[in-house]
């Protein structure tokens, strides 16, 4: 029941981004977005080095990531995700606009596609796991989703580390 209630949640999340996506304008010089209750598109899954990162066009526009009160929400472009979140901003980090994002356990729903769509539904599945991301701003309506360093972390670990890149409808 309770799965079934957050899939409904999800779906409406979704059914207003594509309004969102589909009234969207051009957005230079505006303000930052808020993080929350912002609807953001995944427009990169950076995962594998020999893959390129851009969704398919089948895709693309469908893959969405909203974070609230409750956690987030979002949409491989497949099937529907959610996870319990904490979010607060990082304050040891020498970057104003980057947040520590706590994820506890991801939940996919099952899917039946093939092909592109499916392939980077495994990868954005593949990319959540419980644990510790960063979020960090790429300007006012851009944000670089990653997992956060290990204590042993090397600087040149940045290099190859995992990440989605997400935009707001009109960025």
């Amino acid at each position: 029941m309770k799965n079934q209630q957050f899939f409904r949640r999800a779906t409406a999340v979704a059914a207003a981004a594509a309004g969102l996506v589909a009234a969207a304008g051009c957005g230079g010089g505006q303000a930052a977005l808020p993080v929350t209750d912002t609807t953001w598109q995944i427009t990169g899954v950076y995962t594998e080095l020999d893959n390129p990162p851009q969704l398919p066009d089948d895709t693309a526009g469908k893959a969405l990531l909203v974070f609230d009160g409750q956690g987030m929400v979002g949409n491989t472009g497949c099937g529907q995700f959610r996870a319990a979140t904490t979010l607060r901003k990082d304050t040891s980090a020498d970057q104003p606009q980057r947040f520590v994002v706590s994820v506890t356990d991801p939940v996919f729903q099952p899917v039946d596609c093939t092909g592109a769509a499916r392939f980077f539904h495994d990868r954005i599945a593949g990319f959540f796991s419980s644990g510790q991301y960063l979020l960090t701003r790429d300007g006012s309506r851009a944000l670089l989703l990653t997992p956060a360093p290990g204590p042993d972390a090397q600087p040149e670990d940045a290099l190859t580390r995992n990440a989605l890149r997400l935009v707001a409808p009109g960025g």
